[in-house]
């Protein structure tokens, strides 16, 4: 081959911790003409030995080949592959010998490598750049302690300078040569004008990195004080005040929100329990009447009668505490006392409190209003009663109609039911010929109609056929208009069994009218024809304008 292209034989790679591999661009004729070299980050050379820390291929190729260490130079190392060859001829000819192109080729080549090796290690070295004139010497002088190179007073020639102050050889400021010449450090700060410092702060001026002068000082980051983070940060750009707490918008980011002496008092508490008893909203237990008023502590509450009474009125609901808006529900303490809510106080409508079914009430500001558009107004039970009447809360402009449910109510005797009203709260019952006007029509099982009608009514039947004794009538009755603006009308939708078997199956619906002249109808009446009324129940409900 030739050795076309000028080469150094050198090339040079910088670790990364996973490379092992490293190309090389020059011929070598055997594996040791490669010298390997590991250059750590502090700038020491360890040659790599051949065969235990690297492997060479490609020995004898004109295009060169791969070095391959056994660990991966780290990162910040640096790995130098240089062509070293002996310089040596070992090729021997004879006069008789045959003419080998290669033998003499290998042997040119190896002399052309030589020289580029003698010319790198020449460009490395020391050397007068070509604008030095005149006879100057680069000769080093013998090694002396404690002195250092420097050029003549002629600049034509390397000695050995003691640096003495004030001498030729010093290449150093007169006050820099002061320092020098310090035989400690102690020295080398007084002269230096920094001095004196405490024995602590030797200690610390004495340490090689930041991180062991903060270790010196007690500042040791993670340990001795908190690193620098960025919601830390961020809790030091706000501006802490009275009744603020601190929330997270963001990775970093921070704001503050207000935080009252309420909110205060159910974060500290130790469960949902404790949580509902400081917002009231647990049963705040009975309360029992007194002249008609009562004064909620909680949001709930069961209410007893006053000196246990089976019936009182409730006018009164103290609302000192309450806010517009606020819920409060309360119940009876026993289906054996009957609370009826008035409007004599701050009730807006009329309503009854059972054991069984919660009452929910608004307070708007002014009055305390059922939440539910439908609200239970009085409940009665027949036990062979003259009649069943109902006076609590009729008549009410809180109310636009009013639903009597029926449940099995049934005769002492074979009679029919039927009902009357009054206009000033039962004194007196509407019996007159001619009160009312009354419409009935029903099928029974059998398939077969049945009905009635009537212009002079005095009291106004709601089936055309006596009842039986043992099961009575279920259904529901509703007054409309009971205030007298309009056709004060009622209707009805009812049913009659006798027994189970369906042979005495009746459905009746029913419409009557009161002709009173604009009178407000303030209770309604139900009885039998002939008799009393032996069991059964009747709810009466009062719908709310919406």
């Amino acid at each position: 081959m030739t050795v076309s292209t000028e080469s150094t034989g050198r090339v040079e790679y910088a670790g990364n911790g996973a490379t092992l591999v490293f190309a090389y661009a020059f011929k070598i004729f055997a594996d040791a003409d490669l010298v390997v070299t590991l250059v750590s980050t502090a700038g020491t050379g360890t040659v790599q030995v051949l065969g235990s820390d690297y492997t060479v291929s490609g020995a004898g190729n004109a295009g060169g080949g791969n070095v391959t260490m056994a660990v991966a130079p780290a990162s910040g190392a640096t790995l130098v592959i240089e062509r070293q060859l002996d310089a040596t001829q070992e090729t021997d000819w004879t006069d008789t010998d045959s003419f080998q192109p290669s033998t003499v080729e290998d042997a040119v080549d190896k002399l052309t490598m030589l020289v580029q090796e003698d010319r790198r290690d020449t460009t490395r070295s020391m050397r007068l750049p070509t604008t030095a004139v005149g006879d100057v010497s680069v000769e080093l002088p013998n090694p002396e302690a404690s002195k250092y190179l420097a050029w003549n007073a002629d600049a034509d020639a390397i000695i050995n300078a003691a640096g003495s102050a004030g001498s030729d050889d010093v290449p150093v400021s007169t006050f820099m040569a002061t320092v020098l010449d310090d035989e400690t450090a102690a020295a080398a700060r007084t002269t230096l004008g920094i001095v004196p410092v405490s024995t602590f702060m030797a200690t610390v001026l004495d340490d090689e990195t930041a991180a062991a002068a903060r270790t010196t000082l007690g500042l040791a980051i993670g340990s001795d004080v908190q690193a620098y983070h960025a919601n830390l940060a961020a809790l030091a750009g706000l501006t802490l005040a009275a009744d603020k707490l601190t929330y997270a918008t963001g990775a970093g980011a921070l704001e503050l929100a207000d935080l009252t002496a309420a909110g205060r008092a159910l974060l500290d508490d130790a469960s949902g329990t404790v949580q509902r008893g400081t917002l009231g909203l647990q049963n705040g237990g009975e309360l029992t009447m007194a002249s008609g008023a009562i004064t909620p502590t909680a949001l709930s509450h069961t209410v007893d009668t006053e000196g246990d009474a089976v019936s009182d009125d409730l006018d009164t609901i103290t609302a000192t505490n309450a806010a517009a808006g606020d819920i409060i529900t309360l119940r009876a303490v026993s289906d054996a006392r009957y609370v009826y809510l008035t409007t004599a106080g701050n009730i807006g409508c009329p309503a009854l409190l059972r054991e069984e079914v919660p009452l929910r009430l608004l307070w708007d500001g002014t009055k305390w209003w059922p939440v539910d558009s439908c609200v239970l107004i009085d409940d009665l039970t027949a036990s062979n009663s003259a009649s069943l009447s109902f006076t609590k809360g009729i008549g009410s402009s809180a109310f636009y109609c009013y639903d009597f449910h029926l449940e099995y109510v049934r005769p002492v005797s074979t009679s029919f039911l039927g009902f009357n009203i009054s206009v000033d709260a039962g004194a007196n019952w509407r019996n007159t010929s001619g009160d009312y006007y009354r419409a009935t029509i029903g099928r029974d099982s059998a398939g077969n109609v049945i009905g009635s009608g009537s212009k002079t009514e005095t009291f106004v039947s709601v089936h055309p056929y006596d009842l039986p004794t043992t099961t009575g009538v279920s259904g529901v009755l509703r007054l409309h208009d009971p205030f007298g603006t309009s056709l004060q009308l009622f209707d009805w939708l009812l049913a009659v069994a006798a027994d189970n078997t369906g042979a005495e199956l009746v459905h009746i619906s029913g419409s009557a009218q009161y002709r009173g002249t604009s009178e407000a109808i303030t209770g309604v009446r139900f009885k039998m024809n002939s008799g009393n009324v032996t069991a059964g129940r009747i709810y009466c409900y009062g719908r709310r304008k919406p």
